[in-house]
């Protein structure tokens, strides 16, 4: 056994400290000193209380496998060397407020019992290579508290076990930080910090609610395989360099409003996109592949400004809301899931909208969203989607080609001269008949007539007048003759104007005929056939479709 008034006659006469497997008893009070002995306490317990306020440490100070029973203070504490908690056990209040560790600093496999405080520590300097720290298989069983700290190095927390809440507000991690296999069982907040050069979340298990709000992430953000029990917020965050999402899993409800993902220099005047493009004039991408959100996602006025990957995700079983979301590069949606009502209304693509294989099981809502390039729809699955409004430039295609769909609410002027029909392995004649049938559905009777009419006239464009046979050989094409002749007499059964001209010109004829030569004359009768066997008929056919539509 030890006593704690030994440690302290030895630190007065400047000399080294060191015990293992020792028992320390008593209050060990190092207040308003500079200590310039080594300090080496090893595999032992201290029964005392530590009281370190504006301690100075010109020398390493090492407490490894040590057991601290009662609490623990060091505030407002210099650490200018190497720093040892390796293993420690905190079994009170660990209190390291105002810290500074300069050298390198080691909590890894320790143990707190009570809650831990490092409010406005600083972890390493600025100005020196050294401040690294680690704090992996750590354990707070009670709140752990890192509000306005710094970490001017790279800090790891990976396998670590946050059992109560875990507090980083307004923390700035200098040179990266890794939560690798971490465990936060309550509520953690991340709100207002800084990641600078990376941030790597793999693996890592959030239980509760997490809040990133208004975090601004300055290099890559990696969140590989994190699930997200809780509520997850992120609203405001800043995504300023490559972004990961991959396998992740949201079971509770997502939040991303007003985020930004892209280069920190990008801005949105108004309806513009203005750049300062990064040194390299490299995309800043953003990758969400195949995670999962089990409830409500809000992208509401985010901004991607590089490629957005979401392909083969799962969104909310409850509401999936992009309005108002900018995607300056591709954004790829390529297989993913949309269960619930999806909300992408006013939502600027600035390039490619890729939407292929995807599955919209609920109401979807694209109205006065604006496509500058594609809108691919290719093999998707839909229930209902609405596309009122939508803006479109003139080179700007939309792609059904094998889409099933229940409802479409589109106007046809808008989607005629944008839907693409010719793809490399033919002509997609099917998604015609699909949209005919969705505007006669919707009782839209005008829309389907003259998106059947532009179908049939398509269709007779990409037929030539001569065709060759098995043998080579020319031969007239009957089918586009056949076609030709309903263009002309009734555009394609769509046109009442076109046979009530041929009515009134033969009935003039076949009347001025009679009148004239007489009933038995052989034009008078030709006329009359064809005004009653050809022009009524087809008059009373076209009016018939029209009438009973």
């Amino acid at each position: 056994m030890v006593r704690a008034e030994e440690i302290l006659a030895k630190i007065e006469r400047g000399e080294d400290i060191e015990f293992r497997d020792k028992i320390i008893k008593g209050d060990l009070d190092l207040s308003r000193r500079t200590i310039s002995s080594k300090i080496k306490i090893l595999n032992s317990e201290i029964h005392g209380r530590l009281i370190f306020i504006n301690t100075i440490f010109l020398k390493s100070v090492e407490f490894s496998h040590t057991k601290f029973t009662n609490s623990v203070l060091f505030k407002d504490v210099t650490f200018i060397e190497f720093t040892d908690f390796l293993e420690a056990t905190f079994n009170g209040k660990a209190n390291f407020e105002y810290v500074r560790f300069f050298g390198n600093v080691r909590f890894m496999m320790s143990k707190f019992e009570d809650s831990a405080y490092f409010e406005h520590t600083h972890f390493g300097s600025k100005f020196s290579s050294y401040g690294r720290s680690l704090f992996t298989g750590a354990c707070f069983d009670q709140n752990a508290d890192f509000a306005y700290t710094d970490f001017w190095r790279r800090v790891v927390f990976n396998s670590v076990n946050f059992g109560g809440k875990a507090g980083f507000m307004l923390t700035k991690f200098h040179n990266g930080a890794i939560f690798k296999v971490t465990h936060f069982n309550k509520s953690v907040y991340f709100s207002k910090i800084e990641f600078n050069i990376k941030a790597w979340f793999l693996r890592t298990n959030f239980e509760e609610d997490v809040a990133f709000e208004n975090v601004v992430f300055n290099g890559n953000a990696d969140f590989i395989d994190v699930r997200f029990d809780g509520y997850a917020d992120f609203e405001g965050v800043r995504f300023n360099w490559y972004t990961k999402f991959i396998d992740g899993k949201f079971e509770d409800d997502a939040k991303f409003r007003k985020g930004s993902f892209g280069y920190q220099n990008v801005c949105f005047p108004g309806e513009r996109f203005c750049s300062n493009n990064n040194l390299d004039n490299t995309n800043i991408n953003v990758d969400f592949q195949r995670s999962k959100f089990e409830r409500s996602v809000y992208f509401e006025q985010a901004k991607f400004y590089g490629d957005a990957n979401f392909s083969n995700v799962w969104f909310g079983n409850e509401e999936t809301r992009f309005q108002g979301t900018r995607f300056k590069g591709d954004a790829q949606f390529i297989g993913a899931t949309f269960p619930g009502y999806t909300n992408f209304m006013d939502t600027w693509f600035k390039a490619d909208a890729d939407f292929a294989d995807a599955k919209f099981k609920e109401d979807t809502r694209f109205d006065d969203a604006q496509f500058d390039k594609r809108l691919i729809l290719t093999r998707a699955r839909i229930n209902i989607i609405t596309l009122n409004n939508i803006r479109l430039k003139q080179e700007s295609d939309i792609l059904l080609k094998e889409a099933i769909f229940t409802r479409m609410y589109i106007k046809w002027d808008v989607l005629k001269k944008h839907l693409k029909y010719q793809y490399e392995d033919g002509y997609d004649w099917a998604t015609y008949s699909a949209l005919v049938k969705n505007f006669r559905d919707l009782v839209k009777f005008d829309d389907a007539e003259d998106c059947y009419y532009d179908f049939r006239k398509r269709h007779q464009n990409t037929k030539n007048w001569f065709t060759e046979n098995a043998s080579r050989k020319s031969r007239f094409n009957l089918s586009k003759f056949y076609d030709w002749i309903a263009l002309k007499l009734c555009g394609y059964g769509t046109e009442l104007w076109r046979p009530s001209i041929l009515v009134l010109i033969f009935a003039i004829l076949t009347l001025a005929l009679y009148n004239i030569c007489g009933p038995n004359y052989p034009w008078t009768i030709c006329s009359g056939l064809v005004l009653s066997g050809v022009a009524f008929p087809l008059f009373i056919v076209v009016l018939a479709r029209k009438l009973i539509r």
